[in-house]
C-alpha cells in the first residue's frame, strides 16, 4: 500500500509480477466517466484487466461490460503486471503523489517490521523512504534504535500529541501508518494526522467490528490482521492446487490455481480462458506462465490456450460458486 501510491488493496500473485491494485476514481482523471474498454487504449502498452467496480463501501460485485461506465467515486479492482502498475494507477488517479516520506506510529513488532522493510526497499521512482517512528515507550525507543539503521529516526512521544505532529512536519507527510496495539490510539493518532494534512493514513484495527466505523471518517484506509490471516487460510481450506486466495474489499474472491493434467485428463487445458465456462458469475482472468528462464502474464482477451503448470487467475463474484470452480480444476481419475 505504500509502495503502490493511492492504492487501497494490492495482492500480489506467485512471485509478484501480476498484481491485482484497487483504486479510488477521482473527478478529473483520465478514466472518469469513461467505459471500461477505454483503459487498454490509455495505457497501450499495458498488459490490464478491470475485474470490479462499483461505490465504495457497498459489498457488492456489479457484472461489468466493455461498455461498462467507470464513474468519478467508484472503487475499482484491476489485474495489471508490476512494471505497468504505475502508469494505470495514473489512469483513475489525476495525480500520484510520492509515497517516500512515512511516519509510523506504533514501535512494536508491526511497526519494526514495517520500518525495516522500507529501509531495506525503494520507492518506485528508486528514491529510499524517509522514515520516522513514534514510540510512547522510552525503553522500546532505545531497542528501535538498536536495531535499525541511523537513517530512521526513532521519537519518544506521545502520538496523539498535536505541537509534535506539527513539529515533525506531519502537513509533509506522504503515508502516516498507525499499528500500535490499541484501537483507539490508531485511530484518534490518524484521524489527527488527517487534520493536520497528512496526505495519506493508514491504520491497523484489531476488532473486526471498528472497520465500518472507520469506513465512515476520512481515514483512508484501515484493515484487520485477520484479514490477512483469513487469506492464508482460504488458500488452505480450498480445494484443488490453490496457491493463493484472497477476499476483496468490494466483495467475491480472487484464486490462483495450478492448472494439472492433458486435454484427456482435464477440462480446462487446451482450452482458452473465456471457453472454460465456469458456474455463475465465475471467470478467468489471467494466466501466469513459467518457464526456465522467464515468467509471462496473459490476459483473458489474449489468445492463449491454458498449458500444464499454468497458474490460472479466477475472479468469482458469488462465494457458492468457487467448490463448482474447484471442481473443474481437478483432473479426472485417469490422470493419477
Amino acid at each position: 500500500l505504500i509502495t503502490y501510491p493511492e492504492t487501497l488493496q494490492v495482492i500480489e500473485f506467485d512471485s509478484g509480477e501480476l498484481l491485482l491494485l484497487a483504486v479510488k476514481v477521482v473527478t478529473d482523471s483520465k478514466m472518469a466517466g469513461q467505459p471500461i474498454s477505454k483503459i487498454r487504449e490509455l495505457v497501450p502498452e499495458a498488459k490490464v484487466q478491470i475485474i470490479s467496480a462499483g461505490k465504495p463501501g457497498k459489498k457488492q460485485v456489479t457484472k461489468l461490460k466493455g461498455d461498462s461506465k467507470i464513474e468519478a467515486g467508484f472503487e475499482v479492482s484491476f489485474l495489471t503486471t508490476r512494471n505497468a502498475a504505475f502508469n494505470v494507477i495514473q489512469t483513475f488517479r489525476s495525480k500520484t503523489r510520492k509515497s517516500d516520506r512515512v511516519m509510523i506510529a506504533g514501535g512494536g513488532s508491526l511497526g519494526l517490521q514495517l520500518a525495516r522493510a522500507l529501509d531495506d526497499s525503494e520507492t518506485l521512482q528508486g528514491n529510499p523512504y524517509n522514515i520516522k517512528i513514534l514510540e510512547s515507550n522510552m525503553a522500546r525507543c532505545q531497542y528501535l534504535s538498536q536495531h535499525l539503521s541511523s537513517s530512521v529516526l526513532v521519537l519518544n512521544v506521545d502520538m496523539t500529541d498535536e505541537t509534535l505532529f506539527i513539529n515533525e512536519g506531519i502537513a509533509n507527510t506522504d503515508v502516516f501508518v498507525a499499528v500500535t496495539n490499541d484501537d483507539e490510539d490508531n485511530f484518534m493518532s490518524c484521524l489527527l494526522a488527517k487534520k493536520l494534512g497528512a496526505h495519506r493514513t493508514i491504520t491497523i484495527i484489531n476488532r473486526v467490528n471498528y472497520i465500518d466505523l472507520v469506513e465512515e471518517t476520512n481515514i483512508d484506509i484501515a484493515f484487520s490482521p485477520t484479514e490477512a490471516t483469513l487469506s492464508e487460510l482460504l488458500k488452505h481450506i480450498r480445494q484443488g492446487d490453490v496457491v493463493s486466495a484472497h477476499a476483496l474489499r468490494r466483495g467475491g474472491e480472487i484464486l490462483e490455481l495450478v492448472a494439472h493434467g492433458t486435454q484427456k485428463t482435464s477440462d480446462i487445458i487446451g482450452k482458452k480462458m473465456n471457453e472454460l465456462n465456469l458456474s455463475g458469475e465465475a471467470k478467468a482472468v489471467a494466466i501466469i506462465r513459467k518457464t526456465r528462464t522467464s515468467e509471462q502474464v496473459y490476459m483473458s482477451y489474449e489468445d492463449v490456450t491454458i498449458e500444464d503448470g499454468d497458474h490460472v487467475i479466477i475472479f468469482v463474484a458469488n462465494h457458492s460458486d468457487i467448490p463448482k470452480v474447484e471442481k473443474k480444476f481437478t483432473p479426472k481419475v485417469n490422470f493419477f
